[in-house]
């Protein structure tokens, strides 16, 4: 009886809306990194999905996925076992149109406009209206209902904490809202204004109190941020395009000053720019430049909630932005400067695997414009280097079958002076291989 009912209750569904699609993916991913405490890393995630409706107007949107994940030393042939099974919802939404815009309620993936504040799927509603003048942008959403494996949402020691404890199980509870707005483009140029505020919602008897004295390692407070941002986007020449922002920060972060516990403002900067140059004729060549600052804090601690006087000025991210395949700092207190090169070396070849070869190739060296700590380990106290290192990467990507793609990854980042060992020395080169396959069923 119940399976007639489904598979009644799958015809209706089918039968109303005008398109009606499922299916599958295999993604496995291989990690090898002997710098890192487990140098191999292996997960297989498989994912069903399902859409119902429109593209263009409303559609039901479903995304169900299982993990099996391990780890252990490189030189284990079989890994040990971290996670072994997590089921997952990655997406389960329902999107609709309506005269002046588009409504998406459930779980999805936010965006905000930069990109390189937040980043996740949350638990939310997303609204879009527009008029000839303006569009508008509001997104609100919650992030407590996420499983705390499948969370990167880190900005705070706190939710450091809760990643390492046994007994938490889901992820940051922080309430999100990002809104903008967008005027017409003008010239080709694209413009964005708006601002994004999240606040923290723990428990605040969970945390360390103002006015404590004693200090101790591992006191954490409350972590409540804003932000204001202008992007922009568009081409300066037919193919030659560009990406600006400007991010100020605000908001208040659990300090130590005058020898006891107490909430500080926080007033930080992230900015940003890239050029992008497409050489269509020359194998679709991509060149492109990029430039990113992230303002520092010297007086603080350590990089999590510890500066000693005055407001904190270490631009706090939500969820980070990548950068390197080995090296991939929090953007507070990083300064870095990127140059990659991509290429299709056979687009007219008559075999698959050579016609969708493509080759990244990227060299980035990495700055902090403060003498304070930054979000990797590695540069005591003290160090007055501002160089960090720099690192080079290669990617192949290719798909050789409509349904099977192929991607392999791989980097080395050379550390500066700042960087020591436990000994004393300096720190060795850092290597990472990464192999990603993903296949369409």
């Amino acid at each position: 009886m119940k399976r007639r009912l489904v598979s009644a209750l799958v015809f209706v569904c089918a039968a109303s809306v005008s398109a009606f699609d499922y299916g599958a993916t295999i993604d496995e991913t291989l990690l090898f990194a002997p710098s890192a405490q487990a140098d191999l890393t292996n997960a297989l995630k498989t994912t069903l999905w399902m859409y119902a409706g429109r593209p263009a107007g409303t559609l039901l949107t479903v995304r169900l996925s299982y993990i099996n994940q391990a780890y252990g030393p490189a030189e284990q042939t079989i890994p040990t076992v971290s996670f072994p099974f997590m089921f997952d919802v990655d997406e389960l939404s329902f999107g609709f149109n309506y005269p002046a815009g588009r409504i998406v309620l459930g779980r999805y993936v936010l965006t905000e406009p930069t990109g390189a504040i937040f980043s996740h799927k949350v638990d939310g509603a997303s609204l879009r209206y527009k008029i000839p003048a303006m569009t508008f942008g509001m997104d609100v959403g919650y992030t407590g209902l996420l499983w705390k494996n499948a969370s990167s949402i880190a900005p705070s020691l706190m939710d450091i904490h809760y990643a390492r404890s046994d007994d938490v199980v889901l992820g940051s509870p922080r309430l999100l809202g990002v809104f903008f707005v967008q005027p017409p483009p003008l010239f080709g140029q694209e413009l964005r204004i708006g601002a994004i505020a999240q606040e923290d919602l723990r428990n605040p008897d969970a945390v360390t109190a103002e006015g404590e004295s004693e200090k101790r390692p591992g006191m954490a407070g409350l972590l409540d941020t804003q932000y204001l941002f202008l992007h922009a986007r568009g081409p300066l020449l037919p193919t030659l395009y560009y990406t600006a922002f400007v991010v100020y920060g605000a908001g208040r972060s659990l300090s130590y000053i005058d020898n006891e516990y107490r909430y500080s403002d926080i007033s930080s900067v992230l900015a940003g720019a890239s050029a992008q140059l497409y050489l269509r004729e020359i194998s679709f060549s991509l060149i492109r430049l990029r430039f990113q600052y992230g303002s520092g804090d010297g007086d603080a601690s350590s990089f999590w909630e510890s500066n000693t006087e005055g407001r904190l000025r270490t631009f706090i991210s939500l969820t980070g932005s990548p950068s390197g395949v080995v090296f991939s700092p929090n953007p507070g207190n990083t300064v870095l400067g990127e140059l990659s090169y991509s290429i299709r070396p056979a687009p007219a070849s008559k075999i698959e695997l050579l016609r969708t070869l493509q080759v990244v190739t990227a060299a980035v060296v990495f700055f902090r414009p403060t003498t304070g700590y930054i979000s990797e380990v590695g540069i005591p106290a003290g160090a007055t280097d501002r160089y960090l290192g720099a690192e080079a990467d290669i990617q192949v990507n290719s798909r050789p079958f409509s349904d099977l793609g192929v991607s392999l990854a791989g980097g080395v980042f050379f550390p500066s002076n700042a960087f020591v060992t436990d000994s004393g020395g300096r720190e060795d080169p850092r290597f990472t291989l990464k192999v990603t396959m993903s296949l369409s069923l």
